[in-house]
């Protein structure tokens, strides 16, 4: 009984929390405004959209062509094919254009994971004053590149990342991706985070899409500088913070969108690797995750017939949050009714990283992650 008083006082204070980190972090993670002006040579500057790349056949060609079709006069692409072996190299050979340089990938060193080591490579190549790191399942708009750079230069941004609207084409999809946006919205308080330095080792970001002035990108050490992390984007602006600057984190809204998986079963591979990070893929943490979002997923159902008032708050407040979350990145409506699933799925995944990694099959794209758990740890 004191148990689920307890479990009751904190799931209330959890939505309470939710609510307010909600409506301070829509306003302080600003939607980037489209602008149709193209950049002139003499203003805009050299822009470098890099992008890793391995076993991408079936994205490579929509993502390059909608960078080499932006409305900016200044900017160069560069591909880095990290030793792909489903014909990805093929296809970035098949276009033809004078802005795109394509970089055969070399052996990944020891120490270094695959997408930090291709990243570290692209930005030895980059001739622009901004290097714009964009990941290989994603889509631009035209209006992306002076949009962003618009929004960059009137802030005077050094360090950032932008969260795409992610395209969701199946059930798995919606019950697992939309975790993300409930994580920068109602869990994590950016809207404090450029103003509390104690808070710069606990940023987020996410590497679909990230973008640096060059200097302080070399300042930082690059990519080297976290070449054994699982989670680079989140090592890169725990970085950025913790040398005094501002990390910035705003919404693309339909300037960027990507399909981060394709299903379930795509999703569990990827988000048990990155959420397991976290955690360190230690069983006590992770289990304690899934046990949290279990509960805080299904109390309020299964104590209704007893506890309606409280119940029917939770609900509420809950639906309310993720209407917020929806609404902000353009997600499907359902996905606010279908909360629940996906706090239990992702607690799955949190505990599937910790039982991949002890049974030494933690893996991305058909390397090993192992030897990285082992220095995270």
């Amino acid at each position: 009984m004191r148990i689920k008083s307890i479990l009751m006082l904190t799931i209330s204070f959890m939505c309470i929390y939710n609510l307010v980190l909600l409506f301070a972090n829509i306003r302080a993670m600003k939607r980037i405004k489209e602008t149709e002006a193209r950049h002139s040579l003499a203003t805009a500057p050299m822009v470098s959209l890099l992008v890793p790349a391995r076993n991408e056949v079936e994205n490579i060609l929509p993502c390059v062509q909608s960078l080499l079709n932006q409305d900016y006069d200044n900017f160069e692409v560069i591909v880095y094919d990290d030793n792909s072996t489903d014909g990805t190299w093929d296809k970035l050979l098949s276009i033809q254009d004078p802005r795109l340089k394509v970089l055969k990938g070399t052996d990944v060193p020891h120490g270094w994971m695959g997408k930090n080591w291709a990243c570290h490579n692209l930005a030895k190549h980059a001739k622009g004053d901004y290097f714009i790191f964009v990941d290989a399942d994603t889509v631009a708009k035209p209006s992306m590149l002076p949009s962003i750079m618009s929004f960059v230069l009137e802030h005077n941004i050094k360090a950032g990342s932008g969260i795409p609207t992610e395209d969701m084409k199946s059930f798995g999809e919606l019950i697992s991706v939309p975790f993300i946006y409930w994580g920068f919205l109602a869990i994590f308080p950016y809207f404090l985070s450029n103003r509390i330095k104690l808070l710069g080792g606990f940023s987020l970001a996410i590497g679909q899409f990230m973008i640096f002035e060059k200097n302080f990108y070399h300042s930082l050490g690059g990519h080297a500088a976290v070449k054994s992390a699982i989670t680079e984007d989140v090592a890169l602006a725990s970085l950025a913070r913790r040398s005094g600057e501002k990390f910035f984190l705003f919404r693309f809204g339909d300037l960027l969108h990507c399909r981060m998986y394709k299903g379930i079963s795509d999703a569990a591979k990827g988000f048990s690797r990155s959420y397991g990070a976290v955690f360190g893929y230690r069983w006590s943490l992770t289990l304690l995750a899934c046990i949290w979002l279990t509960c805080f997923a299904l109390m309020p159902v299964f104590l209704f017939p007893t506890h309606t008032t409280w119940s029917i708050r939770v609900i509420s407040a809950n639906l309310l949050v993720w209407i917020g979350v929806v609404g902000a990145f353009d997600a499907p409506w359902v996905v606010a009714f279908l909360s629940p699933l996906v706090y239990i799925t992702s607690g799955f995944f949190l505990v599937y990283g910790s039982y991949l990694a002890q049974r030494g099959s933690l893996e991305w794209k058909g390397r090993s992650a192992l030897d990285f758990v082992e220095q995270d740890k």
